[in-house]
């Protein structure tokens, strides 16, 4: 898988590793539910949500003519979507985020 679908697959799985982290790490500080079941249940069921939404755009481009846009578009922006959730998944973790990312 390369392009924007391998891209998407990739920081899609990096999210859910780094939310594991992070949900880890704030319940052994106290300031989080820690790891629940329930949660992660929800987050893999969105990641399939995401996974979806690629496919039904691929298969929109290929009864359009194969030009793969309305896939790009969509795997783009599931791709910023999951990067937003691993920089808060990071400061959730302590690391320094930069103001303008906050």
């Amino acid at each position: 898988m390369v392009g924007s679908i391998g891209g998407g697959a990739f920081s899609g799985h990096i999210d859910y590793v780094i939310g594991l982290f992070a949900a880890g790490a704030e319940g052994k500080k106290g300031t989080g539910p820690g790891l629940k079941s329930k949660i992660g249940l929800i987050g893999i069921a969105r990641k399939v949500f995401i996974f979806t939404m690629v496919a039904v755009s691929h298969l929109i481009d290929g009864v359009l003519g194969d030009s793969h846009l309305f896939r790009d578009a969509v795997a783009y922006f599931y791709m910023a979507n999951e990067l937003l959730s691993i920089l808060e998944n990071g400061a959730r973790l302590g690391a320094p985020i930069p103001l303008v990312a906050r």
